[in-house]
């Protein structure tokens, strides 16, 4: 009798079942490593934004505490808002000193910051709104810490303290990156300066 020809069973494929089961078993593991990468992604947003305001913080801060531990002479003016300080030159320089001044402008949320060679003609003033030629930007988005408080508050007598409390905002739905510091001149007072009246 003619029997008909039968595969053998390593040659008939997979079964309709087989490829529906591998198919979600794929989904699932896809879907998995996808919430993985995603959520990895958020966190490197997260963590890169934090770290761009601690930056933006830190250079603000050293900037102002380098400023303040070699003056000669400061002067907080403005309401808070401007600090001003006289430095002696180092032995690089001719003697004599030079001024440096940091203003925080509300409506830009950002400090800035100009260093000029003493003397009257030389004098740092407050920028006038939207002109701020000469002055270097050291960071924005910053608020004061206590809006009630002014940015550089002085302290001793005479000024030879400075303390500054300000938020960096991180650019995300996260919390800003709080700085407060307080920079205590190394230098005597001498009460004068060609930086300042």
């Amino acid at each position: 009798m003619f029997k008909p020809r039968t595969a053998p069973i390593t040659e008939q494929g997979f079964t309709l079942v087989e490829l529906l089961v591998y198919s979600a078993f794929s989904v699932i593991i896809l879907s998995l490593v996808g919430g993985m990468l995603i959520s990895s992604l958020a966190a490197q947003k997260t963590i890169v934004s934090r770290a761009e305001a601690s930056t933006t913080g830190q250079l603000l801060s050293q900037s102002i505490h380098g400023g303040v531990r070699n003056a000669s002479a400061m002067q907080v003016i403005e309401d808070g808002q401007m600090l001003v300080v006289a430095t002696a030159k180092d032995g690089k320089e001719e003697a004599g000193e030079f001024c440096q001044a940091w203003v925080y402008i509300e409506a830009d949320n950002a400090v800035y910051y100009q260093r000029a060679a003493a003397g009257k003609a030389n004098y740092i003033t407050t920028p006038i709104a939207g002109d701020l030629e000469g002055w270097l930007m050291l960071g924005d988005g910053i608020t004061p810490n206590d809006s009630a408080k002014p940015f550089f508050v002085s302290l001793g007598t005479p000024p030879n303290e400075v303390a500054v409390s300000f938020l960096v905002d991180t650019g995300s739905d996260n919390s800003p990156v709080l700085f407060e510091s307080t920079t205590i001149a190394r230098q005597p007072e001498t009460g004068s300066s060609a930086c300042f009246d």
